[in-house]
């Protein structure tokens, strides 16, 4: 009867451990699905690995860990855990890989995969194990971009000069972000010669305008700073005005010097100097335009109409040439933010005619309006233009919308707006006045 009842206690022991054991893995804890955890008997270390990290770790956290020799459990031999662990840590290397492989280049992409993984799996993945030995920097490479106008000789008073034209390129091993370029002009010319310089980047102007110092050279930083996404390039033009009293017969050639004259957050190649085209002075002039602010009698509404007035001014020409608008880029010195009106474009103020396309919104109190197509005026006329865009936030702000210098307005005269090879230069513009100061209502 004794050895029956010690019998049926030990086959009762037997089976309440193995569903104990069933239930609790000696590595990932709880045999239910979503266990981020583990629970270990016998130790409290908890399995790391360098690519994935432990279950439930992040990704930050698994970097940089490494596997332990063994794990102990009261019920199973130190070695065959550790061969168990070493299967596991190999199946889960295969599914990274695998992960990273077809979806590494996608970050968001790559993330949802992840949070998949750590909702079914308990672990995730992450790019790369990142140590001092493997972290692959960064790299910006500048050259002169194949499509650099050719050398030419200008008139007196012409705009948007191409000086100097470059591509940024980005490495694959991370995003780029560049915040000024310093370019040096060491032509024999004045630097009286060269009133305004600016960025351009897809026909925009990036960069405020900005005149020679006395060692003639400018630092010319982006409105916005400037983002190359890996692999990527992005082409970076150089542009500038002439003075109507420039020296006749001056030349002008600038150039990046080196590597340390691009402020940016990765280590810059390329074969330094890069040196654009010469160009000379002429002792002819353009013709001369002159840009006169209008009155506007009523303030913008607020979710109006999509034609409230935001700004107006008058295009008017001299006897020189005639001349065609080619864009015009306006900017807003108001307390109204990027987004508050949208919808925004330029039309005639007698008939109401759309001339240019409609953008959505202003960017960084920037934006260049493109003619479509081009408007021609003939020598000695003028044109009235409206800035209209529609109202939808912030009513008691205010908006003064206007060109900030004169190569903003970009028009080609007939007569010596033509360079070589089709080259378009734009002529002399004067602004008089400032643009209203409109209040939302």
């Amino acid at each position: 009867m004794n050895k029956s009842l010690i019998l049926t206690t030990a086959i009762l022991t037997f089976a309440i451990t193995s569903h104990a054991l069933a239930a609790v893995h000696p590595f990932w804890g709880p045999a239910r699905q979503g266990t981020a955890t583990p629970i270990l008997r016998g130790s409290t270390r908890t399995l790391q690995h360098p690519v994935w990290g432990s279950a439930g770790q992040s990704t930050d956290q698994a970097q940089n860990q490494n596997i332990p020799n063994a794990i102990g459990h009261p019920y199973y031999d130190k070695q065959a855990t550790a061969e168990y662990a070493d299967r596991e840590l190999a199946r889960k290397d295969r599914v990274c890989e695998r992960v990273k492989k077809r979806f590494g280049a996608d970050r968001s992409v790559f993330e949802r995969v992840n949070r998949r993984l750590q909702e079914r799996f308990g672990y995730r993945c992450v790019p790369s194990v990142i140590t001092e030995e493997n972290i692959e920097e960064a790299e910006l490479r500048i050259a002169l971009s194949p499509f650099h106008p050719v050398g030419d000789t200008i008139v007196k008073g012409a705009s948007q000069i191409p000086v100097l034209s470059t591509v940024f390129s980005a490495s694959c091993a991370q995003d780029v972000t560049v915040e000024d370029v310093h370019i040096t002009n060491f032509g024999p010319g004045l630097v009286s010669d060269i009133p305004y310089l600016w960025i351009s980047i897809d026909g925009g102007r990036a960069s405020r305008l900005r005149a020679l110092g006395r060692n003639k050279d400018v630092q010319l930083r982006f409105k916005r700073p400037l983002f190359i996404p890996r692999c990527e390039s992005v082409t970076v033009d150089f542009f500038a005005s002439i003075s109507y009293t420039a020296l006749a017969s001056a030349r002008h050639t600038f150039s990046i010097d080196s590597a340390d004259h691009i402020f940016t957050d990765a280590t810059v190649t390329g074969e330094f100097p890069i040196v654009g085209k010469r160009f000379s002075i002429s002792s002819a002039k353009t013709g001369k335009i002159s840009v006169n602010y209008l009155d506007i009698d009523e303030e913008p509404k607020l979710m109006g109409m999509d034609d409230e007035v935001i700004g107006r001014f008058r295009v008017q020409l001299d006897n020189t040439e005639d001349q065609t608008i080619h864009a015009v880029t306006l900017e807003q010195r108001g307390t109204a933010f990027d987004g508050d009106f949208i919808g925004i474009y330029l039309r005639s103020t007698h008939g109401h005619a759309r001339m240019t396309e409609r953008a959505s919104f202003i960017s960084n109190d920037l934006l260049t309006l493109f003619f479509d197509p081009p408007q021609p005026i003939e020598k000695g006329g003028s044109i009235d233009l409206d800035v209209v865009a529609n109202i939808v936030a912030n009513t008691g702000s205010t908006i003064q919308m206007g060109l900030s210098g004169p190569p903003d307005l970009y028009a080609v005269g007939q007569r010596y707006g033509y360079g070589k090879n089709g080259q378009l230069y734009g002529s002399h513009v004067e602004i008089e006045g400032e643009p209203k100061r409109l209040q939302i209502r």
